[in-house]
């Protein structure tokens, strides 16, 4: 009799050892699930670190945003930006451009500043003989920059009084798409690194009320993000 329930105690503590089994394997499963997910999520930055190059934005399809900004993935170091800025703006004061134009690296990127006035008569979006080698000496400069190159156009809020144009966003839109056109087929830059949008007046640097401020408002921009 002694010997039976010796051998019931023994049984009753076999499910001791499946409950050992079962946390090893939970403990496994979760380290299996852990190094899967860390895994993946490399993989996944390097992926869009990879997207953000090749669509030429410069900036990371992961993170938070504020607004319309992503936090920047630099395509561009902001050292070389500044060596690009000196470039440029050397380039514009042999040329006699320094006034009227200006090249600033901001937030953004590098952004040179023209006023139309340099480029453009009046209510026109035909860009003048004179200002087409200073924008092609440019362009090449602009050339061997990395990432993209966009044109923006500004005017003021005067309704334009020709017949050629319906509006000032044609009218900006229209002189910008020439400068990229130019970039693009005298100066040698890519195009596939080229855009070009007009904002017409509706993004004044200064007020409308004054001749100053409407001639400051009047303007073209190339610009590198960073």
């Amino acid at each position: 009799m002694p010997k039976r329930q010796h051998e019931e105690k023994e049984n009753n503590e076999r499910w001791l050892l499946t409950y050992a089994d079962l946390i090893t394997l939970l403990m496994i499963f979760f380290v299996v699930l852990y190094s899967i997910s860390q895994v993946d999520a490399k993989k996944f930055r390097t992926l869009a670190e990879t997207l953000s190059t090749v669509f030429g934005g410069g900036r990371s399809l992961v993170g938070e945003s504020s607004g319309t900004r992503m936090i920047p993935l630099p395509a561009q170091g902001g050292s070389d930006l500044e060596e690009v800025r000196a470039s440029a703006a050397e380039l514009l004061a042999r040329q006699g451009m320094h006034h009227g134009a200006n090249a600033q690296v901001k937030q953004q990127g590098l952004a040179i500043t023209l006023a139309n006035s340099l480029i453009f008569h009046p209510a026109s979006a035909v860009i003048n003989d004179g200002a087409r080698r200073h924008l092609v000496a440019l362009g090449k400069l602009l050339k061997d920059t990395d990432g993209p190159i966009r044109v923006e156009g500004f005017t003021d809020n005067t309704p334009v009084h020709s017949g050629e144009f319906a509006s000032n966003w044609q009218l900006s839109a229209l002189r910008a798409a020439n400068i990229a056109q130019l970039l693009v087929e005298q100066a040698g830059v890519d195009p596939r690194r080229v855009s070009a949008v007009g904002y017409g007046g509706a993004r004044p640097v200064a007020s409308n009320r004054t001749e100053e401020g409407r001639a400051r408002n009047r303007r073209v921009m190339i610009v590198i993000p960073r």
